[in-house]
């Protein structure tokens, strides 16, 4: 009788590290463990990475467990006949979902005879957690990213949060008490599988009872294929020749993870994960991995030394979405001051800080006392000190005039009771030169203000979204020029998520001051 534990979880969890870690502690107790990987590619990073380590590897490619479960099978049959194994753990492509269903019940049902299934064990970055709860946080509508990783936390028999060494204590036991609290049928871990810490509750959790089987996700296959389709993916080999005197794989490998970093903050995109592994000539290869836009590569394993020629195995999976992120976050500059109006728990904030550096500064501005404090820990935990949270609403903002570069905002303005008020106020904080970038949902100008109040209520950010006229016309009131309103993505009919740009002129500051709080356009 063999033990199979399927491993779930969005990309990035570090589900590979996890797998790698347990069987190397399973090995250690006298089991005989092999892994299998998984991915839509042919050409699998991960599983160069795992061989380093591990004797007995298959991989799994061209499409997840679901689509593939005979080879998913076959896989496991051969593994246990060539290397006479008895557990095998194999993870899935991480936008997969609904394992329960299609992975699951069907070898319980069919080879249960022969093989124990373990709980369906999701993997969980603690970082992507609280980014996708911070959304939430702030009324925005679940985006289809979230509502897959949302699917796979659902169905978990077993929840393991990975990476707890990446956040404070006392912030890891809010963030497991809240995810047992909302997950009352799963049982929820926490641990580091890079240092080993806590691994021992994860295999622990293996060896009881599954507790959430019977599940049955009402998977909405129009948003789980949109998922799919925004994160792009992409598999390629390279052939690299050193110009002259060699090249160090690590090192190359490093600056192109560190090039798509900067790319991916300053276009919005969210990475779910990325890696490279470089193999030279004498067999010898670096592996370096990348899970956050603006962060910095991980080094998995380094190359020994220089080498004249090599291979490079590219596995990526990037997601754009327009409205994640603050379009003028893209165009920001070292040394600038920035603004984020209504920054609720600080994602912004803090993506902004880390772009203008140590000689810019930016500022949060929000008049929830709950999300200011959110936002404090959350700075605190990025280590960014570029940062000052203001108390205060968007119709009155707390600054002197001409203090801020740039003005960024994300769902917000179309809140406002009195809109006029906050285009006056970004006209007068703004420098002279000045621009913003924010992401809002704006009508289509054929729709009338009652049409735009059928589609939803404030809280779904829709009812108060003024038509591209109104907001190039309110702009213009103020003094803000080149007003461009770009559609990113519907929201209703009708009704769509957008970019909204505008500067205010060098040599304009009459507008912002005639519209000052309680001027005549208040």
């Amino acid at each position: 009788m063999i033990t199979f534990i399927p491993l779930t979880g969005f990309l990035g969890a570090g589900k590979t590290t996890t797998m790698t870690a347990a069987a190397l502690a399973l090995q250690a107790q006298g089991r005989k463990v092999a892994v299998i990987t998984n991915d839509q590619g042919v050409e699998l990073v991960d599983t160069k990475l795992v061989r380093s380590k591990l004797d007995s590897v298959a991989e799994v490619t061209g499409g997840c467990f679901c689509c593939k479960f005979e080879d998913l099978v076959e896989a496991i049959v051969a593994l246990v006949a060539t290397d006479s194994v008895d557990t095998v753990i194999a993870e899935a492509v991480g936008s997969c979902t609904d394992l329960q269903a299609t992975v699951v019940r069907p070898l319980r049902q069919y080879y249960g005879d022969d093989m124990v299934v373990a709980p369906l064990t999701t993997v969980v970055d603690p970082l992507r957690h609280l980014a996708f709860a911070r959304a939430a946080e702030r009324g925005e509508p679940e985006s289809d990213l979230s509502y897959l990783f949302r699917q796979q936390v659902t169905e978990a028999d077993v929840i393991a949060v990975n990476k707890l060494d990446t956040i404070k204590a006392d912030r890891a036991e809010e963030l497991l008490a809240s995810l047992r609290t909302s997950n009352p049928k799963a049982t929820v871990v926490g641990y580091s599988a890079t240092t080993g810490a806590h691994l021992e509750s994860l295999l622990d959790a293996w060896q009881a009872p599954a507790t959430n089987e019977d599940v049955v996700l009402d998977i909405d296959y129009d948003r789980y294929a949109a998922a799919e389709a925004q994160l792009a993916w992409m598999n390629q080999e390279l052939d690299l020749t050193a110009a002259e005197n060699g090249f160090d794989a690590t090192d190359w490998a490093r600056t192109v993870l560190g090039e798509l970093s900067a790319w991916a903050a300053e276009n919005g995109a969210v990475i779910g994960h990325a890696k490279i592994t470089v193999e030279t000539a004498d067999g010898d290869f670096a592996k370096l991995s990348l899970t956050e836009s603006g962060g910095q590569p991980t080094l998995d394993r380094a190359a020994t030394g220089p080498a004249p020629t090599g291979r490079a195995v590219v596995n990526a999976r990037v997601a754009c979405e327009p409205d994640a992120l603050d379009a003028a976050v893209a165009e920001l500059r070292e040394g600038e001051t920035v603004l984020d109006l209504g920054s609720g728990g600080g994602l912004d904030v803090i993506l902004s800080a880390r772009r203008v550096g140590p000689d810019g500064r930016v500022f949060g501005l929000d008049f929830l006392e709950e999300m200011l404090a959110l936002a404090a820990r959350n700075v605190e935990d990025a280590e960014v000190d570029n940062v000052v949270l203001l108390k205060g609403t968007i119709e009155s903002i707390p600054l002197p005039a001409d203090t801020v570069d740039v003005i960024i905002s994300n769902c917000v303005i179309n809140l406002s009771l009195n809109k006029p008020a906050v285009f006056a106020e970004m006209a007068r904080v703004l420098t002279p030169g000045g621009r913003l970038g924010i992401s809002d949902v704006v009508a289509e100008d054929r729709l009338s203000p009652e049409e735009r109040a059928e589609r939803g209520g404030h809280s779904q950010c829709i009812a108060g979204a003024l038509s591209v006229s109104e907001y190039k016309e309110l702009l213009d009131a103020v003094g803000l020029k080149d007003a461009e309103v770009v559609f990113t993505q519907e929201a209703a009919d009708g009704l769509h998520a957008a970019i909204v740009r505008a500067h205010k002129p060098v040599d304009s500051t009459a507008a912002a001051s005639e519209c000052a709080p309680g001027g005549s356009c208040c």
